[in-house]
């Protein structure tokens, strides 16, 4: 993935709850927010990913699926939340959280 990419999925995870709607939605569905601890930016990055997941066709799921599993290994540093970052040292555990929120979506 590019560096511009990165920041593109970053910007569609921190943006996702100013879509019409998405506030409502992740309320709606039982023990969401609670599984985020009420942060809404975990919330609406986990229905991205269930979002993306709907709409998606087998074979970007599949390579979708690569790129999160890759990325999100326990231990594994996290080059794409590196990628989305401005700043890594204030940015970077925000941002996995979010891909942890996307992937959470997309394969529930």
């Amino acid at each position: 993935m590019r560096p511009k990419d990165a920041k593109d999925l970053a910007y569609l995870l921190e943006s996702y709850q100013s879509v019409e709607k998405v506030i409502d939605r992740i309320y709606e569905i039982d023990g969401l927010m609670q599984r985020y601890d009420w942060d809404v930016d975990q919330g609406s990055a986990h229905l991205l990913g269930a979002d993306t997941s709907n709409i998606a066709g087998h074979d970007a799921k599949a390579k979708v699926s690569k790129i999160l599993n890759a990325n999100l290994q326990a231990e594994a540093t996290n080059y794409l939340a590196e990628e989305m970052c401005s700043h890594i040292a204030e940015e970077y555990d925000n941002k996995r959280r979010l891909l942890e929120a996307f992937s959470n979506g997309f394969h529930s």
